[in-house]
């Protein structure tokens, strides 16, 4: 596993000495990426290859057709916590959690385990990222909650470019997209006068620098955690080729709300991968 770069997660129900395990319990959480079928993705290599800022890309098709490479698709994902089942203490946990957030950000890295930033143009499915580990009280759980955590001010990562501030950020990409290829089931072998629109595309640098954003990612069925069950490993999923659905791209770049819309898109394409415990 390549790391980029570690920063301290800050939202956990542990955060002041609140929310301790008994016995050991506890779950590590790692992630991994894939596209929405789970099909290997590498990168374009035909002779026609528009010279992009890097050798190292994956290419995609949205929905609608339109062909996307990435240069660059970096995020960050923070646990929060196990989320219990039943409405009534879900709904507590969430709160609880909520109620931590200041005191949390004050306490900085010693919370818990740090999280880390996901490459995606690493291999699919073969790259896991640890994501820390989250203590949990004995208790039948339904959910994972994370959260897309911005990085600390003065973070940066080494580009081919030279050092980039990505601090406040918890999105950062950088796709090429080829508008005339909407409904285009694929770009031709070689590149002619007739068919040179199809070929032409903008490569934008972009970025999430607003709020946290926090969702709950359901386990198929129940886990219970106890004295016998201690030890849980989940494994949260990106399904990062679809990141861009709907996404004006042309406005990407610049505009505020977009990014936002492209955020959402982001959350909305993390699942549970896997999830296994292990008996004491």
């Amino acid at each position: 596993m390549k790391r980029l770069f570690l920063f301290g997660s800050a939202l956990l129900l542990s955060a002041c000495g609140s929310g301790d395990s008994r016995d050991g319990i506890h779950a590590e959480v790692s992630a991994l990426h894939h596209t929405h079928d789970a099909a290997m993705t590498t990168a374009h290599t035909a002779n026609y290859a528009p010279k992009h800022s890097t050798s190292n890309y994956k290419t995609f098709r949205r929905e609608d057709g339109m062909r996307i490479d990435l240069q660059r698709g970096l995020l960050g994902i923070s646990p929060v916590a196990l989320e219990p089942c039943g409405i009534h203490a879900a709904a507590l946990v969430r709160k609880i959690a909520d109620a931590l957030l200041p005191a949390a950000h004050a306490h900085g890295g010693e919370t818990h385990d740090t999280g880390d930033f996901i490459d995606v143009l690493e291999p699919d499915l073969n790259t896991i990222v640890d994501l820390g580990s989250l203590p949990a009280e004995p208790g039948e759980y339904c959910g994972l909650v994370v959260e897309l955590l911005p990085a600390p001010a003065g973070t940066q990562i080494g580009t081919d470019d030279g050092p980039l501030d990505i601090g406040g950020q918890s999105i950062v990409v950088s796709p090429c997209y080829y508008p005339n290829t909407v409904g285009v089931p694929e770009l031709p072998a070689e590149r002619t006068a007739d068919n040179a629109p199809l070929f032409a595309h903008e490569c934008i640098d972009a970025a999430y620098g607003g709020p946290a954003l926090r969702t709950t990612l359901a386990f198929e069925t129940p886990v219970t955690l106890n004295g016998e069950h201690r030890h849980l490993e989940v494994t949260v999923g990106v399904i990062y080729d679809r990141w861009f659905e709907g996404i004006a791209m042309d406005r990407l770049a610049s505009d505020t709300a977009e990014q936002g819309r492209f955020a959402q898109q982001v959350l909305a394409s993390l699942h549970v991968h896997a999830v296994g415990d292990h008996a004491d």
